[in-house]
């Protein structure tokens, strides 16, 4: 049995991917419309933008609040940790060209965690060599070990993990988001 062409199913896709296209370029317009606005748990549009890989709002919203990228929600999370935490490596290549950067990438969360510890801990290796340079040192050998050992003074921070700054998965510009 060979597979029958639908133009039927064809003209729906085409329908359904128009109006997602309209639904972002909506978004991205609510988002823009009011950056400096917050949910109830304290993220702003560029938290959320952050934390869903929306590179395309990212500018826009930076320009709108050039210390927004500082900016920290309820659990002390910048966006910057939220674009480290879901692996959102031109999110967070975005977030770390604003003025704010090394604010943010030192800030810890209520956990104690920078953002260079929350890509580490949820395994988004690419995005180290971007945030070290501008991270406190973490002992990151620690870390896999006992989150709170990490932040003990230590002579050096260490780090297992490769440099590989390789973006073969990397979110485009579209707000595609990357699957490690």
């Amino acid at each position: 049995m060979g597979i029958r062409r639908d133009d039927g199913a064809e003209a729906l896709l085409r329908d359904v991917l128009e109006a997602a296209a309209q639904q972002q370029a909506l978004f991205a317009a609510a988002f823009c419309a009011a950056p400096a606005a917050h949910n109830v748990h304290g993220h702003t549009p560029l938290h959320v933008a952050a934390a869903h890989g929306y590179a395309r709002c990212i500018p826009a919203l930076l320009a709108a609040t050039p210390n927004g990228v500082a900016a920290a929600d309820a659990a002390g999370r910048t966006p910057l940790h939220l674009a480290a935490r879901h692996g959102h490596a031109r999110v967070v290549r975005l977030l770390l060209k604003a003025d704010a950067a090394d604010a943010a990438a030192a800030m810890r969360d209520a956990e104690g965690n920078v953002p260079l510890a929350l890509a580490y801990l949820h395994h988004h290796d690419r995005l180290l060599a971007l945030l070290r340079p501008r991270s406190p040192p973490v002992d990151l050998v620690a870390l896999a070990r006992s989150p709170v050992a990490a932040f003990l003074p230590a002579a050096s921070a260490s780090d297992p993990s490769s440099d590989d700054d390789s973006d073969s998965s990397e979110d485009d510009a579209g707000g595609e988001r990357a699957r490690d």
